[in-house]
């Protein structure tokens, strides 16, 4: 009986936890929970129904959250091309202000860190409201540096469309912040992140995170991998000898490798090379086609396929007599949120 009732309990919570982070009060969602008889979808209804109707004993934040919520559900009911039942209770809406919150989100969409980041402020600063400490963020905190201080503007963008303003290594949303804007703001932020610019631009993440590791690796097995690669590598030609290209190979952000190479030699040498002295994950996250070559030296770039390719010479493939070329994950050329 006891467990019987502590999973009940459980149900109740989640429902009213549901209620709560759509924006609704807690004291006005336990009582639309009971008039429907726990029936999330029809308390809902409910809720947004007594929304539009004035009330002396509802607060201005309240209110706000009413009417941000009714704004999110009526904007999902018609992305589902669903005709809302609630479109003549709906509050204005300043569609120039969503557009702006749009595009500000796509832009903070190509650095996860940061959208992540500020998903996470606005979630804080919605559930504590009036909470001075969630509403300030200090410019100079390491983890903001690594995160919002890395996004080109974006996210400060971001900011000061929710209503934040710079005050010397801060930035602060003062007085009572207007929640319905928080709303709109954090659910355009939240939908990034089912689209194809986050997610290309965490697999950059990710790739750089094994790339590091596989040049950082220097164990006993990695070293005899690269002995068995090396006797396939082609020596390198001498400074001013004829028939001669120069590559630059970008690995990520940080890293450019340089080298020489007879304009016969192939492409299958120079991925010798990269695995005998860089490391030996290369060759293989390359054949198995989880990473790609692009060939950069003129625009527009162009994927240089490497099992097509691996036996015709660089100066057949164009990349002579110099070429930049660089390594990242497959697919990430078409998708490329830097673009």
């Amino acid at each position: 009986m006891g467990n019987s009732s502590t999973r009940m309990s459980g149900v109740r919570t989640e429902k009213l936890r549901q209620l709560e982070t759509m924006g609704f009060n807690r004291g006005s969602a336990e009582e639309a929970l009971v008039s429907c008889d726990g029936n999330v979808d029809r308390a809902v209804e409910l809720l947004v129904e007594n929304a539009s109707a004035p009330s002396a004993s509802r607060t201005s934040v309240d209110t706000n959250r009413e009417r941000a919520a009714l704004a999110a559900l009526e904007r999902q009911q018609n992305r589902f091309g669903g005709v809302s039942k609630l479109k003549n209770k709906s509050p204005k809406r300043n569609d120039n202000y969503e557009r702006a919150i749009q595009s500000a989100a796509e832009d903070v969409a190509r650095f996860p860190p940061a959208l992540d980041i500020l998903v996470y402020a606005i979630t804080t600063i919605l559930n504590n409201p009036g909470v001075k400490k969630y509403r300030e963020l200090k410019m100079t905190n390491k983890k903001f540096q690594e995160t919002v201080g890395k996004s080109q503007g974006s996210s400060e963008k971001m900011l000061g469309l929710i209503g934040f303003t710079q005050a010397g290594d801060w930035f602060v949303l003062r007085g009572n912040e207007d929640s319905a804007k928080l709303w709109i703001a954090k659910e355009a932020l939240e939908n990034q992140k089912s689209r194809i610019i986050y997610q290309s631009a965490c697999e950059r993440i990710e790739f750089e995170k094994v790339l590091k590791a596989s040049l950082a690796s220097a164990d006993t097995e990695e070293s005899a991998r690269r002995k068995l690669i090396r006797p396939k590598v082609p020596r390198q030609p001498s400074l001013g000898i004829a028939g001669t290209t120069r590559l630059n190979i970008f690995l990520g952000d940080d890293t450019v490798l340089q080298r020489r190479f007879n304009a016969d030699d192939t492409l299958r040498e120079v991925i010798y090379w990269l695995g005998a002295e860089h490391s030996s994950h290369i060759p293989t996250y390359l054949d198995s086609k989880q990473w790609e070559l692009i060939d950069r030296t003129l625009f527009p770039h162009r994927r240089v396929d490497v099992l097509e390719n691996s036996h015709k010479t660089l100066q057949a493939l164009g990349l002579w007599p110099s070429a930049d070329i660089s390594i990242q994950p497959f697919g990430f050329l078409e998708n490329d949120p830097t673009k």
